[in-house]
């Protein structure tokens, strides 16, 4: 939840270029984060996430993208599949 006085300086902004300066920052800044969590794991590291349709899986980083994880996960049916996972989806298997 936003703290308050981020949302009173949010709320002085009024022009459109003030709002798109504003958000070009944050997506800056939220790509940055998204960055530094990818260097929390390491290639050959066993993860867990959340799939698409809610189901929890367990697989083996295999690439380390700028944001993303590269995770080859076992499927009953169609065998090794590759996912990508955004880096703070996923959690390292304890």
């Amino acid at each position: 939840m936003l703290k308050p006085e981020v949302i009173n300086t949010l709320n002085t902004l009024t022009t459109r270029q003030e709002i798109d300066e504003a958000w070009e920052f944050l997506r800056g800044k939220a790509k940055r984060l998204a960055t530094q969590l990818v260097d929390q794991f390491q290639v050959g590291q066993q993860v867990q996430f959340t799939g698409k349709r809610g189901a929890r899986l367990q697989g083996t980083v295999k690439a380390l993208n700028q944001t993303t994880l590269s995770v080859e996960v076992a499927d009953p049916f169609r065998g090794k599949v590759t996912w990508r996972v955004a880096s703070s989806l996923a959690q390292p298997v304890a």
